[in-house]
């Protein structure tokens, strides 16, 4: 008789707790990111990339380049040009900045619709 009262009890509890914890999904789901357009609890989070900008400089050859580039002139004029074919002349560097910005979208798996998400939410 007392296993019986004990199984009873074992289940009359176990059911409790599934249904406090049915209970307590619910009310997450509810906290939770929801499609604007369908309702659905099924979103992703992305971030996406959304310009790029470059910012470039360009620094002169200096004094050595200045030295290869009157060399340069010297043997073209001796070689009638064909040392040009080979011997290129020194341009200088060119550096580059680039700056990204990002920005988080939300997408809905069930619809397809994408919208941001509230600030403030998780």
């Amino acid at each position: 008789m007392d296993i019986k009262k004990f199984a009873k009890a074992t289940a009359s509890a176990a059911k409790k707790t599934l249904e406090e914890s049915n209970r307590e999904r619910e009310e997450r789901r509810d906290e939770g990111l929801r499609c604007p357009k369908c309702g659905s609890h099924d979103v992703s989070v992305q971030v996406v990339q959304t310009e790029a900008n470059t910012k470039t400089s360009k620094k002169g050859v200096g004094l050595g380049g200045h030295v290869n580039n009157a060399a340069r002139a010297v043997a073209a004029v001796s070689t009638l040009g064909v040392s040009n074919l080979v011997w290129k002349k020194s341009k200088g560097t060119e550096k580059g900045k680039t700056k990204f910005s990002n920005e988080t979208v939300c997408v809905c798996q069930h619809c397809g619709a994408t919208f941001s998400p509230k600030k403030g939410m998780k």
